[in-house]
């Protein structure tokens, strides 16, 4: 499938994509990275803990141009097989389940920590 000339791409396609990319911004698999970051960096060094969502934000947004500026620059010389679409479904799926099960484990693991020091505070 062609990609249209570039004068044929409104401002509102561009608008499209700013929603559609803001829309992508808020997809679990971000949520749970950040809230990740923040809670892995609270402890340790929290003013790095305040502005991980900011550098999560600006660190994707580079990968995601640059992946996007190459991706248009070769599209015209070769055609992606089938199979690597699935292949990318099948590695969303496993890297959300992942941290999914990640943060399910450290919540559990929270909500023990805190039995085992209010047992403590009462004994």
């Amino acid at each position: 499938r062609a990609m249209p000339a570039p004068s044929t791409i409104t401002g509102l396609d561009m608008l499209l994509v700013l929603v559609l990319g803001m829309r992508h911004g808020l997809d679990a698999d971000h949520l749970v990275a950040i809230d990740g970051l923040t809670h892995f960096n609270a402890g340790a060094n929290p003013r790095l803990a305040r502005r991980c969502g900011a550098l999560f934000s600006l660190g994707h947004g580079i990968v995601v141009m640059l992946v996007a500026v190459t991706v248009a620059l070769f599209a015209q010389h070769f055609t992606l097989p089938p199979w690597l679409t699935d292949l990318g479904v099948w590695l969303s799926i496993t890297f959300l389940l992942t941290l999914g099960m990640l943060v399910l484990l450290g919540f559990v693991l929270a909500m023990s920590l805190a039995k085992i020091k209010a047992a403590d505070a009462n004994y």
